[in-house]
């Protein structure tokens, strides 16, 4: 199975197997086999372990393996290409750090870069990475590996994985894996295997084994292969002349104790570090000499007890977890405490106490040394020290271990410490972890913790509740923190508070909760500032800059400018790109430029604000099915609708379905929109802010293509329900522009009606002012003002320039009004609308501004499929899809008969299209069509070569 894993993922089809199994029964002897197997095929093989020192150090057997490759020169340098996602990946390759940008982010983020990267590496002839010992991995591996398997499929990648028989580690992986995931469960060697082996490796060692000496080893293996080995070599090295051991740990002290007199210590002191340990602790822990442990150290690696470390200098691996606990079996708790104290302070003056694998290291022996809070205290000055750097991935795991070994008492530290942990817990998504501090803040408050710091952790818990949808939740420990800081005075932890409570606010179903949310952003942005507590600030002003865009676009924009200028002075790049893209956003809606949004999405991107990148590209898709670009809107939506689903992004889930809903609607395809609208309320969204957009700008411009005016009115009085019981950021819904339209055309709407809604800023945004001039223009005609009328429309038309939908519903529901009270071009704009619909297959529009042009004594041809083929010089005389299959194929001097047998229509029908396109053209004979023909045969052929590749819709 091993073997056909490598070889269909040097075909293309991503595999993995989980081989499982105790202790020494063979998991790494197979996992080196198939990295042989890998590189014996010419594939990129990567291999890395968790196990020992460091085992809950972040995404350590991934880094394990990343790095060894690039050692042997087989990494490329891919950050640059990678963008934010190689800014990600350099938490675990260092070189690809840049100055100045923080390495830290979601973990799906990295995992998905990961993805990436061995998808380039893996482009010529495959990847194998093997991952042992996963049931000692962190949880951050375990999350990177299930990333992996759930996208395997497609990408020439062999993963394979070991674990101990960890029923709830294998059922994640089988679980992520699904059919990619194969398992083998590997089981103890039954006798005559055991034997078949214990004979080969006596024969490898040059001693015989008798049939009882093999009938014990049978007994006492066990049928474990790690076993089997040592016990074997404890006959051959002549510690045991008859196999009479009382536990394969005596076998294994013998064996070590058989490399010299000092090993046994030096080696048990290693193995107080755990599975992993540094050179230094022997050398500095015991009263020997540098020579002494050196020369232990090197006949250990001789013997196959030891393996040099791969990631580290001067760091050694036991091979088999089996021996660290024969070693240790030994040592009385006095001595091990000791010895650990030692070792602990011998790893803190050497490394110092900020880096992952030492802190971890020192924090282990001080709790074997029975110090843990000693261990605690450690972690946490590592774990901030991470933070402070920007590396918060590494903090975390060390954050986690340090409240374990936290005194009851040290309520400082422990306070200080959940001010760290509970935001990278949330970001990381383990918000179940994060919640369940509640109870360790009360009883730290009890103990005597500050007011205000309980007040501010409280306040960490309510984002976190906030954030995993439990509004109730957030609530209570809002009101706690707020009761916790009635007589303090810190405003940066009321600034804290406040703006979880504007947060808060936009989600309740009530109609002032804008105004409110406002007014608590503008206490949070004003205390921020004063304390000089800047994220906050910066967070405060950009929720200001959202709401602002309710009453007016310039504040908005100048409350964005602040956040800008606060993170940008204060060096903050993932704020900084934050307020670069809602002040872009916030300009797009004015003026309906998106390319500043662009800009601002590769600046977020260039940051490494993969979330934002990504969410931007939601309403970059929006935005280009208002431009009527809805091929680029498809592939926009389809991209990003994938990547927010591989990434788990939940914020602009429900706004790509709007999104979706949109695009088919603007082409007057109905099923489809309603089925994305379906898969909207499927997510039980009952006061989602999309709502009301998914109403008017979705449903109600497609009723009105469907020239249906009264359903597209209720429609919007819908949406306008909804968003004044739960007032909305979205402001394109129609109530603003499209319904005041429509109701000015039915009588129900004066110049007082759209005069307040020029005046109000949703009326200020493009989309919205060019249905608000139009209405006007409609308004000055019926009064008799032509000129004002014209100017009103102009001004409409200019503004929808950029909206080809609303543009050309605009000069169709024009035409009908100003052919009514004669004004403006209503036969020319019934033509250029009807040419529009008919081209985007919206047969119903284009149908009524046909009616519409006949109504106004013009003779309009009937469309027939093909008319879009017609050159344009051509069309406008009128010549029809028959005639012009006539013309084109008069390029060939055929005679009647042959275009008729050619188009299958009679020589008469022939020489009647002939008749009518001479007539229509204006042209005396049949020599003048050829000529024409033959002046437009490359655009035919184009046009029909382009129409094969890519026919309109209908």
């Amino acid at each position: 199975m091993l073997e056909t894993t490598v070889r269909e993922a040097r075909a293309g089809v991503g595999r993995a197997v989980l081989l499982s199994g105790a202790e020494g029964i063979g998991k790494s002897r197979l996992a080196a086999h198939v990295t042989g197997l890998g590189l014996d095929a010419g594939s990129v093989v990567l291999r890395g372990t968790p196990s020992g020192l460091g085992s809950q150090q972040s995404l350590a057997a991934i880094s394990e393996a990343l790095l060894s490759l690039q050692r042997r020169g087989g990494l490329p340098d891919l950050a640059e290409e990678l963008g934010p996602y190689g800014t990600a990946l350099a938490a675990l390759i260092p070189d690809w750090a840049r100055p100045g940008v923080k390495t830290d982010g979601p973990l799906v983020v990295l995992s998905e870069g990961l993805l990436r990267l061995l998808s380039h590496l893996a482009e010529e002839s495959g990847v194998v990475l093997v991952i042992e010992d996963v049931h000692e991995a962190d949880p951050d591996t375990l999350g990177v590996l299930q990333y992996l398997l759930r996208h395997l499929t497609g990408i020439s990648i062999a993963l394979i994985l070991t674990t101990s028989p960890d029923r709830a580690v294998a059922e994640q992986l089988t679980r992520a894996g699904g059919r990619d995931l194969r398992l083998i469960e590997l089981e103890p060697l039954d006798r005559d295997a055991t034997e078949a082996l214990a004979h080969q490796l006596a024969d490898e060692l040059g001693t015989p084994l008798s049939d009882d000496t093999v009938a014990q080893l049978w007994r006492d293996s066990g049928g474990v292969p790690f076993v089997i080995d040592e016990l074997v070599r404890g006959v051959a090295d002549g510690s045991s002349s008859s196999l009479l051991p009382s536990s394969v740990a005596q076998a294994m002290r013998r064996r070590v104790t058989s490399l010299g007199p000092q090993a046994l210590e030096v080696l048990t002191v290693g193995a107080l570090c755990g599975q992993r340990f540094p050179l230094l602790v022997p050398r500095m822990t015991l009263d020997l000499t540098d020579a002494d442990v050196v020369a232990v150290i090197q006949a250990a690696v001789a013997a196959q007890i030891l393996d040099p470390d791969t990631t580290s200098p001067d760091w050694y691996t036991f091979r088999s977890p089996l021996t660290t606990r024969a070693l240790l079996a030994e040592v009385n708790a006095t001595q091990a405490a000791t010895m650990a104290r030692r070792a602990a302070r011998a790893v803190r003056e050497a490394y110092g106490d900020h880096g992952p694998d030492s802190s971890m290291l020192a924090a282990e022996l001080y709790q074997r040394a029975g110090e843990p809070d000693e261990g605690g205290r450690l972690l946490l000055g590592a774990g901030l020290s991470f933070v402070d750097r920007g590396a918060a991935r590494l903090a975390r795991p060390l954050l986690v271990q340090a409240q374990h070994l936290l005194a009851p008492t040290s309520v400082t530290e422990m306070a200080q410490l959940l001010r760290l942990l509970i935001p990278l817990l949330r970001d990381n998504g383990d918000l179940a972890a994060a919640l369940a501090t509640g109870p360790t803040i009360d009883r730290l408050y009890a103990s005597g913790l500050a007011a205000s710091d309980a007040a501010r952790l409280k306040a960490e818990v309510a984002e976190t509740a906030y954030v995993a949808g439990r509004y109730d939740d957030a609530q209570v420990s809002l009101d706690d923190a707020r009761t916790l800081l009635t007589a303090a005075t810190d405003e940066s932890v009321r600034a804290r508070i406040d703006i979880v409570a504007a947060q808060l606010e936009l989600v309740r179903p009530n109609p002032t909760r804008v105004r409110a949310a406002t007014e608590i952003a503008q206490r949070a942005a004003a205390a921020a500032e004063r304390s000089g507590d800047i994220e906050v600030a910066v967070e405060a002003w950009e929720v200001r800059g959202i709401l602002a865009r309710e009453d007016d676009l310039d504040e908005s924009i100048r409350c964005l400018d602040r956040a800008f200028e606060l993170a940008d002075t204060h060096r903050l790049p993932l704020p900084r790109a934050s307020c670069q893209i809602l002040r872009a956003g916030t300009t797009c809606l004015r003026d309906g430029d998106a390319s500043a949004l662009v800009s601002a999405r590769e600046s977020a991107w260039n940051a490494g604000a993969v979330t934002l990148a990504h969410e931007v590209d939601a309403v970059l898709a929006m935005q280009a099915v208002l431009h009527g670009d809805f091929d680029a809107g498809q592939e926009l939506v389809t991209r990003t609708a994938n990547v927010a689903e591989r990434l788990e992004l939940g914020r602009p889930r429900a706004y790509l379905m709007v999104v979706r809903a949109t695009l088919h609607a603007h082409q007057g395809q109905r099923a489809p929109m309603e089925s994305a609208l379906d898969a909207l309320m499927a997510l039980d969204y009952s006061v989602a802010p999309e709502l009301p957009l998914a109403k008017g700008l979705a449903q109600a411009v497609c009723s009105l293509l469907e020239e249906d005016a009264d359903r597209a009115r209720s429609e919007i009085a819908e949406a306008r329900s909804l968003a004044m019981d739960n007032p909305s950021t979205f402001h394109l819904y129609g109530a603003h522009g499209m319904a005041i339209l429509l109701s000015v055309l039915a009588d129900r709407a004066g110049h007082d009606h759209v005069t307040s809604a020029l005046a109000a800023t949703p009326g200020r945004m493009r989309w919205n002012r060019a249905f608000l001039m139009a209405a006007r223009a409609v308004l000055q005609g019926r009064s008799g003002d032509r000129p004002a009328a014209e100017a009103d429309m102009a001004q409409a038309l200019e503004d929808a320039a950029v909206f080809p939908v609303a543009r050309h519903l605009i000069l169709r529901l024009g035409a009908q009004e100003a052919a009514t009270t004669s004004w403006g071009e209503p036969l020319e704009w019934a033509r250029t609308a009807e040419g529009y619909f008919h081209e985007l297959g919206v047969a119903p529009a284009a149908a009524a501004c046909r009616r519409l042009m006949r109504d106004m004594g013009v003779s309009v041809q009937q469309r027939r499929d093909g008319a879009h083929l017609i050159p344009g010089d051509l069309r406008d005389v009128g010549i029809t899809v028959r005639e012009y299959d006539v013309i084109r194929v008069m390029v060939d001097r055929l005679s009647n008969r042959e275009i008729g047998e050619r188009l299958h229509i009679s020589p008469r029908t022939v020489e009647k299209h002939i008749s009518s396109a001479l007539v229509k053209l204006g042209e005396a004979d049949r020599a003048a069509l050829i000529a024409i023909a033959r002046a437009h045969a490359a655009e035919s052929r184009s046009a029909y070569a382009r129409a094969r590749a890519d026919p309109p819709a209908m």
